[in-house]
């Protein structure tokens, strides 16, 4: 019998199979967190290996952007690309819809821009983050720092429409230091056993004043790529 793979090994396994469907020519995405470091990390030996030499890349976050860097990876200012192709990320959470809860790392407002503009969206990741509904992970919610006690306040308000809270907390660094995201945001998440009604509550959280973005990822995902614990990947397609 095979042991289990570790996480990395799986991160590794599930980042490699969705490089295979990249294309040379194209204008990629890079989102962030642990699962695309994996794949910016594979990025070197899998060009070399395709020999693609008109790539472009940008990047979803100053980390990405650094990594890639590291890695003689080039990024694009995402201004100078009209059009993105593919955007590759990962996800804290996956329905059986494709929706998504994402925000775990921070970086959701500029993930969800990069989302916005592609043709195709990839998704990479565990079978853990498999689930029936959003639940299991708090809902990163990006705000205005001015005002922002406020504003968690009326989020609060919002999502008890929709479900119980059990807490809503200012994302710190540590315990004396605020998180600050790359736009210079703060993060409130909001803890709840699950998130009913998403599209709904989308709509409702978009208009509380002080909210930048939400870490809900409503009918973006085309391509969810999945490792399970035996090092096994599975390609699924949205229905369209």
């Amino acid at each position: 019998m095979c042991d289990n793979f570790s996480q990395d090994a799986l991160k590794k396994k599930v980042a490699l199979a969705a490089l295979q469907v990249i294309e040379d020519g194209l204008t990629v995405a890079l989102g962030s967190g642990s699962t695309v470091n994996s794949l910016v990390n594979q990025l070197p030996d899998f060009l070399k290996q395709k020999q693609y030499k008109q790539l472009r890349f940008v990047a979803a976050s100053i980390a990405t952007t650094r990594l890639a860097e590291q890695n003689n990876i080039k990024i694009e200012n995402p201004v100078d690309c009209n059009d993105v192709d593919v955007a590759i990320d990962g996800a804290d959470i996956i329905d059986k819809q494709f929706n998504l809860i994402k925000g775990g790392g921070g970086a959701l407002l500029r993930e969800k821009i990069l989302a916005r503009k592609a043709k195709h969206v990839i998704i990479v990741a565990d079978e853990t983050k498999m689930r029936s509904q959003l639940s299991g992970f708090p809902l990163a919610v990006e705000i205005e720092p001015f005002g922002h006690n406020y504003t968690m306040q009326a989020i609060a308000s919002v999502i008890e429409r929709y479900t119980t809270i059990n807490e809503i907390k200012l994302r710190k660094m540590d315990e004396d230091n605020i998180f600050v995201t790359d736009g210079g945001h703060y993060i409130a998440d909001v803890c709840a056993p699950s998130f009913p009604n998403v599209q709904s509550l989308v709509s409702d959280l978009d208009t509380v004043v002080g909210v930048i973005e939400n870490g809900f990822f409503v009918n973006m995902a085309d391509t969810v790529f999945v490792a399970n614990k035996m090092g096994e990947v599975t390609k699924y397609e949205k229905e369209r």
